[in-house]
């Protein structure tokens, strides 16, 4: 029987194309990885918590607005 590999990234291992790109050839090397999971870039979680969090409605367009 086949193994069947999940690889996950987020946080920095998506935060740049450099980083991107890494985390791609890490799954092109293994022929075994048959799902791939993406979480947000470095920060981005952050920001949504604080969004979900509440702020005032000021700081929520400006935390968008801080989104890349």
């Amino acid at each position: 029987m086949t193994e069947i590999v999940v690889s996950k990234f987020g946080g920095t291992s998506v935060a740049d194309f450099d980083a991107m790109n890494r985390s791609a050839d890490i799954v092109l090397s293994d022929a075994n990885v048959r799902l791939v999971v993406l979480s947000a870039s470095a920060g981005i979680t952050n920001l949504l918590v604080a969004l979900a969090e509440g702020m005032e409605p000021g700081e929520r367009f400006a935390t968008l607005d801080a989104i890349p």
